[in-house]
């Protein structure tokens, strides 16, 4: 990059030059985002996703969702078809979990990274994708008026997923178990436009 466009402080740099980051700008993977270039993102209103499954498979690189959320960048989780390892969301959110704790493990100030709170993952998955995608007005929760898209959950798909929900004691600790324990099995139905397709 810096051959070809050596004014630029970063890729972000070049695709903003060229009027490329907008409110309608998606920006994949993002592992390799300065905070001065999270805060461009957030002051022209882009969005990006974090896609870990992919991330951990191509070994690209951990992305930093605090900093993310630290300037206020809309985030939501992604399987990059291209290079994700599932389509599956709960396998997102799975390794979502799994790139907070690693980013604890390759630095020298481990404690100040949080763990990914199960309810902010499932958040990031649903509603925070609507918002990056600027379709919340449309899905992403249940408000009424809103397109029913969503999924019935049963957590007693295999014996391992249902012993560990049943000996959860919040309702926290149960979905931490489907993000983490989650696959194509524990998906019940799917529903489309409020008709159910599966």
């Amino acid at each position: 990059m810096k051959t070809l466009f050596p004014w630029s402080k970063s890729y972000l740099d070049v695709y903003r030059h060229y009027g490329l980051v907008t409110p309608k700008s998606f920006f994949a993977h993002s592992v390799h985002v300065s905070d001065a270039d999270f805060q461009i993102l957030a002051t022209l209103h882009s969005s990006v996703a974090f896609c870990p499954l992919s991330n951990l498979f191509l070994g690209s690189g951990l992305f930093n969702l605090e900093q993310s959320q630290k300037n206020q960048v809309k985030t939501g989780l992604g399987t990059d078809v291209g290079g994700g390892t599932s389509l599956s969301m709960l396998k997102v959110m799975g390794g979502a979990y799994n790139v907070t704790q690693l980013r604890k493990a390759f630095t020298e100030t481990p404690e100040k990274i949080r763990s990914l709170d199960p309810m902010e993952n499932w958040y990031i998955a649903t509603l925070g994708g609507a918002r990056a995608l600027s379709l919340d007005h449309v899905i992403g929760s249940f408000t009424p008026g809103k397109e029913a898209d969503f999924i019935v959950i049963n957590p007693q798909s295999d014996n391992a997923l249902k012993i560990r929900t049943e000996n959860s004691k919040s309702v926290e600790s149960k979905i931490f178990a489907i993000e983490m324990m989650g696959d194509d099995r524990t998906i019940e139905h799917t529903y489309i436009m409020g008709e159910k397709v599966k």
